[in-house]
């Protein structure tokens, strides 16, 4: 996707999706949704995931994921905390996942 387009517009895109992964950096424990951070990017949801995808390589979802999963793994490196509530933190409903 990004080889197609402009080197402007491929800059504004990069530049759009940087905020919107400083805003997951910040927020990483609230809840983010598509039409929040599309909007932070200022595109449309739609146009949003497949920017978000093609500069990312990987969906916003995914990206919460694996954000949150290093978090965890960082936490249980340290102790102090019970897996438990490790995965609590990580946004698990329930600790068997």
């Amino acid at each position: 996707m990004l080889l197609l387009m402009r080197k402007q517009t491929q800059a504004s895109y990069v530049e759009r999706i940087g905020r919107v992964l400083k805003q997951v950096a910040d927020n990483v424990d609230e809840p983010l949704p598509l039409s929040v951070l599309a909007e932070t990017a200022a595109l449309s949801p739609f146009h949003f995931h497949r920017v978000y995808r093609g500069i990312a390589g990987e969906t916003v979802q995914e990206t919460l994921r694996r954000v949150r999963m290093m978090r965890a793994g960082y936490a249980l490196r340290s102790g102090g905390q019970s897996v438990t509530e490790i995965a609590l933190e990580a946004g698990y409903e329930r600790p068997e996942g």
